[in-house]
C-alpha cells in the first residue's frame, strides 16, 4: 500500500512535489539520471564519489528489481522505510527534518495497517483471529 492512502496529506503533498521536481521528464518515474541531477543542483554535495554513491544507494533501495525508474509510490514508501535516503533527501531539500513528527506518525499507521492487513489475510484463510486485549 502506497503512503498515499495514509491520511497526513500535507506530508503526502510535500512528497508529491519532491518527485515531480526531481522527474524533470514528467515520465512518471525518477531515473538514475534524475536523481543525480537533484544531487548536484542542490549544491548540498559537491565531491563525486558522495553523489555517486548516494545515486547508489537512492537506487538500490527504491528500485530493487533494476529498472531504473523510481515510481511516486515506491518514492514515499521508501522514505518511510529508510533514514538514509531520508537523509539524503533532507539535505538536499532542507525540510524532512522538520517533519519527523509525521514520519513517525506515518511509520506508526504503516504498522498498523501491515497488522490489519494480516489479521485480514487470515480471515480469508478461515484463520482464527484473535480478539485482542479486552
Amino acid at each position: 500500500m502506497g503512503m498515499a492512502a495514509v491520511t497526513d496529506a500535507s506530508l503526502v503533498e510535500k512528497l508529491t512535489s519532491y518527485f515531480m521536481m526531481v522527474d524533470i521528464d514528467g515520465g512518471g518515474t525518477l531515473s538514475t539520471e534524475e536523481i543525480q541531477h537533484m544531487l548536484v543542483a542542490s549544491h548540498a554535495f559537491t565531491d563525486v564519489r558522495v553523489i555517486k554513491n548516494n545515486v547508489s544507494t537512492i537506487m538500490n533501495l527504491l528500485d530493487p528489481h533494476g529498472r531504473n525508474g523510481i515510481t511516486l509510490s515506491e518514492f514515499q514508501d521508501g522514505l518511510l522505510q529508510y533514514p538514509e535516503v531520508v537523509k539524503i533527501f533532507d539535505r538536499c531539500f532542507g525540510t524532512f527534518e522538520s517533519d519527523k513528527k509525521s514520519l513517525k506518525n506515518l511509520e506508526k499507521e504503516r504498522a498498523e495497517m501491515a497488522g490489519h492487513q494480516a489479521g485480514v489475510a487470515d480471515i480469508e484463510r478461515g484463520r482464527p483471529v484473535s480478539a485482542g486485549p479486552a
